[in-house]
């Protein structure tokens, strides 16, 4: 093999040669031959478009003479593979149909296929620059709605094992407490018994007024702490001013709604003229 074939044979292999590589099984080519028809597939495209060329320039082009292309054309013809006419020094080939199914080559056809679908999509999406709101549930219900599914599950799961664990707690003397409210109240003991399992006591209430973060009203459990109340509250506008400054995005309005420290939230939620702070701890 000389280098002229060599880079033939590089160049065969560096395309997408099955074909080739069913007709090297399917008819048993030598390596002379392999080398003819991988030309040939190139010529035509992989066997889409029948040629007309001359034995010449295939000589020149392959650097086989002309007598071992013409006896390497009949043996294609007698092995099924290829039509061909002569004229003068002039061949006309095309390729005969594949009757076998070729794996290989159907999956490349449903790849690019699925290829070209893909693109498609992608370059509708592009183009409009969204994705439709009914598409976009579609897409994405089947993932999120599990995810939320699972977690919901989860929160219930371990609400109802924290309120069994306080229930077994009751005492005899808790439960006639519990009736005695039910008496005086008309609230069934159940919700009674809810009430005191959830994990969160609200401590404290603060009423800010938004403009000036004068506290306007304030309210809490614990009656003996020393803590200075208009601090507290003129820090909690503080530090909702700089983050809506800070992050503010598109002129959108934004405030905080919660901060967390250790077992301490603090949970906030805004009207138009004030807001309202409330700072919660979890049963210990």
């Amino acid at each position: 093999m000389n280098k002229s074939q060599a880079e033939i044979l590089l160049q065969i292999n560096q395309v997408s040669n099955a074909y080739l590589r069913h007709y090297i099984k399917k008819s048993n080519l030598k390596e002379k031959e392999a080398l003819f028809l991988g030309h040939l597939l190139e010529l035509t495209e992989q066997r889409k478009t029948a040629i007309k060329i001359s034995y010449t320039a295939l000589a020149a082009q392959t650097h086989f003479s002309k007598m071992d292309l013409y006896h390497m054309v009949q043996d294609f013809h007698r092995y099924g593979i290829l039509a061909y006419e002569h004229d003068g020094d002039f061949l006309k080939v095309s390729f005969y149909p594949i009757e076998e199914r070729i794996d290989e080559i159907e999956m490349a056809y449903r790849n690019e296929r699925r290829i070209k679908v893909l693109e498609q999509d992608v370059s509708g999406l592009k183009n409009r620059n969204y994705i439709y709101e009914h598409d976009l549930y579609g897409q994405m219900y089947a993932i999120i709605g599990d995810i939320i599914s699972q977690k919901i599950g989860e929160a219930l799961r371990s609400l109802v094992y924290y309120i069994n664990q306080r229930l077994d707690q009751v005492s005899n003397l808790n439960l006639w407490k519990y009736r005695y409210r039910y008496w005086k109240t008309g609230i069934p003991v159940a919700e009674w018994l809810l009430r005191d399992s959830l994990p969160f006591l609200i401590d404290e209430i603060f009423l800010v007024e938004k403009k000036s973060a004068l506290l306007l009203a304030h309210s809490s459990r614990h009656k003996d702490e020393m803590l200075d109340r208009d601090l507290v509250a003129g820090m909690l506008s503080a530090i909702n001013d700089f983050v809506r400054s800070a992050f503010q995005q598109s002129n959108q309005e934004g405030h905080i709604n919660e901060i967390t420290y250790s077992d301490v939230r603090i949970v906030i939620r805004e009207a138009p003229f004030f807001f309202c702070g409330s700072r919660s701890a979890r049963f210990v």
